[in-house]
């Protein structure tokens, strides 16, 4: 259908054809809005959709939250009114929601939509996916990405529970050499490259290291050295995570494993101060939000995290005399901690 008055008339139910005639009055009545109210087809032309908002980006287990879509228009900036007062924005027909946890729930879904996220067995990402086609506009998609939180009241079967776990099978970790080595291969002397940052509490009880906030000047910072694997252990695993990047690279990790993060990227308070800090967090207690720190001290966009409820061996390693080292993902080198013992 031609984005024209006439496909918009058709579109609106206002004429019955695209041969028919049709006026700007004949929209306004449409709308409700009084003779002397300009409207013009641009009001209703929408190019994408500029961003999903939801409040709250942590929302908790058994909760319902609405989340809103925001067009941009022919000129990327936010869709005007015309839009959301017409069929175009209110037909549900228009909309396909849908979100990555299974079991999240969605009502009265037009341009703003009701979703119900589940019972959970520890935090989870959820992506939130939005197509909109009405038929007269462009097709378009949008996203947002929230962590859902564990309130302890639910059903769910465990998760990132006490243990030794660690990386799955397969996982490559970075020696002293520069040559990667997959992490059920690691024995007790290899030699890894540590990770040795400036201000991080010595210790590897996440409680040592738990409340520290680094600064983009530590990262600066960092430097390499040898770390000796003290101590390595390998087992079975039920409740893991996935994590995925956005070129579809996945790592299998237990939900106690600390990885190096950069939190409140890009925020600031109302005076304009970055808001924004460095510290290590459980992958079960990972943001939406949160960037991964690579090697390099350059951040990594998380795609999308879940749960995968089977079992699988993992292993866990420990090293000395700095406790941080350097995984693996895909072809990307990132930072984590060790997890320590029956953490």
């Amino acid at each position: 259908m031609a984005r024209d008055l006439a496909g918009l008339g058709v579109k609106l139910g206002i004429i019955p054809n695209a041969t028919s005639q049709i006026s700007f009055s004949d929209l306004n009545t449409e709308l409700g809005v009084g003779s002397t109210t300009q409207r013009d087809i641009g009001g209703f032309a929408i190019s994408g959709i500029g961003s999903l908002f939801i409040a709250d980006t942590t929302p908790d287990e058994n909760t319902t939250h609405q989340v809103q879509m925001f067009p941009t228009d022919m000129t990327g900036s936010p869709g005007t009114g015309a839009w959301q007062a017409s069929d175009l924005a209110t037909a549900t027909a228009h909309f396909t929601w849908n979100a990555s946890l299974g079991g999240a729930s969605f009502a009265s879904a037009d341009y703003i939509a009701d979703i119900t996220f589940p019972f959970i067995s520890a935090n989870v990402l959820c992506a939130i996916n939005l197509t909109y086609d009405d038929g007269w506009n462009p097709s378009m998609t949008g996203a947002v990405n929230v962590t859902v939180q564990n309130t302890g009241t639910g059903t769910g079967g465990g998760g990132g529970g006490p243990g030794d776990g660690c990386f799955a099978l397969g996982t490559e970790v970075l020696m002293n050499d520069n040559t990667w080595k997959r992490v059920e291969n690691i024995e007790l002397g290899d030699t890894l490259k540590a990770v040795r940052i400036p201000t991080l509490p010595d210790g590897d009880d996440y409680g040592h290291y738990a409340t520290w906030q680094g600064t983009q000047d530590n990262i600066d910072n960092i430097t390499m050295e040898p770390g000796e694997v003290v101590q390595t252990s390998i087992d079975y695993y039920y409740d893991h995570y996935r994590i995925r990047d956005a070129n579809g690279n996945q790592i299998l990790v237990t939900g106690e494993h600390p990885f190096l993060i950069k939190r409140y990227h890009g925020e600031t308070d109302s005076d304009g101060v970055d808001l924004s800090i460095y510290r290590y967090a459980k992958v079960y207690e990972l943001r939406a939000s949160d960037k991964l720190v690579q090697s390099d001290g350059t951040l990594l966009t998380m795609d999308s995290i879940e749960i995968i409820v089977s079992e699988d061996q993992f292993v866990n390693i420990n090293i000395e005399t700095s406790d941080s080292y350097i995984v693996k993902w895909g072809d990307t080198p990132f930072i984590v901690h060790n997890k320590g013992s029956g953490e």
